[in-house]
C-alpha cells in the first residue's frame, strides 16, 4: 500500500508579525505540533507559514509537485481568503479546514490583542467558506481543541486541552479523513483482475469497468479462463498441501447439513480441487505483479518514442509540402498552357468542354 502523501499549511497575515512579534512564532509551534501528529497517518508536507497572497501560487505548486493527495488549512489566526484559495484552485485535492482553538477559555483580564489573536482561529473560517463555495471548491471544517500537552512559553491562556472530548473527537475526525484518503491512493494505485463472466439476469452483479476505472482510478486487467486452466495444470501436489492448510486455517468447514441432506460436507477430494484452483489464481496474480514490477524497473523511453514520432511527423510534412509544392507548379504550368490556348482561340474555350478554372 502506497504510503499517503498530507498537504499542511497554517494561515495568517503577514501585517501581524511586525505588530505582534511573538504571535508568529507561536503560529509556528502550533503548525508543527500539528505535523507531528499528522505523521502518524501518513508522509507530511508541510508547506509552514503562508501568510500573503504572494506565496499561495508557491504553496500550490509544492503540494502538486508533492503530489498530495489530502490539505489540511489550519487556520492560525485572521487571514484573507485570497491567500488560500489559489492554493487550491492548482492543486485540487480535498481540502479540510482545522477549525482548532488552543484554548477553550480565553483569560480576558489578562488578554492582549496579540494573544487574542492567537486564539481567534475562528473569525476567517466563514470568510473562506464562501470563496471557496463560489469558486467551486469542495471542502471540510473541521471544529474543535488544538489537544496540547502543555501551555506554550507567553501564552496567557491555559491550552492543556488534550484530554479535552472537543480535543478528542477532533482528532478523530481528522484521522478518519486521512483514512478516507489513503483509501483513494490505494485505490488509484490498485489493480483488479476480472475473471469469468456474469449471470444472465443478474443485474446487481454487472460491472461497468470504465466506470470504475473512472470513479476509482483502478486499473482493471481482464483475465482469461485458459490462463487459469494453463496455471493450474502447473500446480504442485506441494503447493496444493499448502493452499490447503491455509484453507482449514482461515474457514471452519461445517458438516452435513441436518436440514438439508443435499448439503454435504465437502470431500477430501473437492478440497484439494479447491485449494489447487486458488494457488493458480496466486500464481496469476503474482505473475501480474511480476509484470508490473519489471514496468517499474525498465527505464521510460517514452521520450524516445516521441521523439521519432515527432520526427516521423516532419518528414510527413515535408513529403506533403514537397507534393503540394509540385502540384502547385504542375498547376500553374497548366494554367499557363490554359491562358495561351485561350488566347489562340480569342478566349472562346471550345464548346462542349468544361474550362479548366473549375479545377482550381
Amino acid at each position: 500500500m502506497k504510503k499517503l502523501h498530507i498537504g499542511l499549511y497554517s494561515a495568517g497575515l503577514r501585517a501581524y508579525w511586525a505588530q505582534f512579534p511573538a504571535l508568529r512564532g507561536r503560529i509556528e509551534a502550533y503548525n508543527q505540533y500539528i505535523a507531528g501528529r499528522l505523521e502518524q497517518f501518513g508522509a507530511v508536507c508541510n508547506f509552514g507559514i503562508l501568510d500573503n497572497a504572494d506565496l499561495s501560487e508557491s504553496a500550490g505548486t509544492y503540494f502538486r509537485n508533492q503530489n498530495a493527495d489530502i490539505i489540511f488549512l489550519h487556520s492560525a489566526t485572521y487571514f484573507t481568503s485570497d491567500s488560500v484559495l489559489p492554493v487550491h484552485q492548482l492543486c485540487k485535492v480535498p481540502v479540510i479546514v482545522l477549525n482548532l482553538q488552543p484554548s477553550p477559555q480565553i483569560d480576558y483580564e489578562h488578554t492582549d490583542t496579540g494573544e487574542w489573536l492567537a486564539q481567534c482561529v475562528n473569525c476567517p473560517i466563514p470568510e473562506v467558506s464562501n470563496a471557496f463555495e463560489r469558486a467551486d471548491i469542495p471542502f471540510r471544517c473541521v471544529n474543535g481543541l488544538l489537544g496540547l500537552s502543555d501551555t506554550p512559553k507567553g501564552a496567557m491562556s491555559d491550552e492543556v486541552t488534550a484530554e479535552f472530548p472537543q480535543a478528542v473527537r477532533a482528532w478523530e475526525e481528522i484521522r478518519d479523513w486521512c483514512r478516507a484518503a489513503q483509501v483513494r491512493r490505494s485505490l488509484q494505485s490498485a489493480r483488479f483482475g476480472f475473471l469469468g463472466g456474469n449471470y444472465s439476469g443478474m443485474l446487481d452483479m454487472y460491472s461497468d469497468l470504465t466506470m470504475l476505472s473512472a470513479q476509482t482510478g483502478i486499473h482493471v486487467e481482464i483475465l482469461e479462463m485458459c490462463d487459469l486452466y494453463q496455471r493450474l495444470q502447473a500446480v504442485t501436489e506441494s503447493r496444493t498441501d499448502q493452499k490447503l492448510r491455509e484453507i482449514r486455517h482461515m474457514f471452519q468447514i461445517a458438516g452435513d447439513s441436518v436440514s438439508d441432506k443435499r448439503v454435504c460436507r465437502p470431500t477430501e477430494e473437492q478440497l484439494r480441487w479447491s485449494a489447487a484452483v486458488a494457488a493458480a489464481q496466486a500464481a496469476a496474480e503474482a505473475a501480474h505483479q511480476e509484470d508490473v514490477d519489471q514496468e517499474e524497473r525498465v527505464p521510460p523511453v517514452r521520450h524516445k518514442a516521441m521523439l521519432t514520432w515527432l520526427e516521423q511527423e516532419d518528414a510527413y510534412e515535408k513529403h506533403c509540402f514537397g507534393r503540394r509544392s509540385r502540384c502547385w507548379k504542375d498547376q500553374s504550368k497548366a494554367g499557363s498552357q490554359y491562358r495561351r490556348h485561350a488566347k489562340a482561340s480569342k478566349g472562346r474555350p471550345e464548346r462542349g468542354r468544361q474550362s479548366d478554372d473549375s479545377l482550381w
